[in-house]
């Protein structure tokens, strides 16, 4: 007997969306934490770069301080802000779900007898508990990390796009001032010195 396929198909989750615009605070902070903490990953590897260039330099050598302290707030604030994104997107999956249940629940007591008779009640329990966990996964926890995924990815595209926009149009403004520099006439290498004897 082979196995059902599974269906790849998310439209029935559209059905959640009103459940989730109940706790519109809760997804706003979920979203504030999320740029937060996305901004702060994206930062990250610039702060670590700051430190390195102008921390370990001989010249200012108590600037070290400033760029160590520098990276660890950059740290400081990606941990908080990851901590209160899992924290937003657990308590909305868990209020969600429990709203799920409870029309599900109201929905199953309103159905005429015949529904039951033709269907095992335990079975609808048991039903009911297993997909609304599935929900709540989804809610509370892949929903989460798709959209920090996507936009931390957008995040960093824009950042690239940025710095090879710039190097491009430096290499570009070089190549031209090299192409346009008078030739020269000597030769940049001097002489080799003929060998004592």
């Amino acid at each position: 007997m082979s196995e059902p396929e599974k269906s790849r198909d998310i439209r029935p989750l559209v059905t959640v969306l009103p459940f989730l615009l109940r706790y519109r605070p809760l997804l706003g902070g979920w979203l504030a934490f999320l740029l937060l903490s996305s901004v702060a990953t994206l930062v990250l590897p610039y702060a670590v770069r700051e430190m390195i260039d102008h921390g370990f330099s001989a010249a200012n050598a108590e600037a070290i301080d400033r760029y160590f302290l520098g990276l660890i707030a950059v740290a400081i604030v990606l941990a908080l802000a990851t901590a209160m994104r899992y924290f937003f997107i657990s308590l909305l999956g868990e209020r969600v779900v429990a709203d799920l249940r409870s029309t599900l629940y109201a929905h199953l007591l309103r159905l005429d007898l015949s529904f039951f008779e033709s269907n095992r009640t335990g079975e609808l329990l048991s039903r009911l508990g297993t997909d609304t966990e599935l929900v709540q996964t989804v809610v509370g926890s892949s929903a989460s990390v798709a959209v920090r995924s996507i936009v931390t990815l957008v995040g960093a595209t824009i950042l690239w796009g940025s710095r090879w926009w710039c190097c491009r149009c430096c290499c570009s403004a070089g190549a031209y001032a090299s192409s346009r520099a008078p030739a020269r006439t000597e030769s940049p290498m001097p002489a080799p010195r003929p060998p004592r004897s």
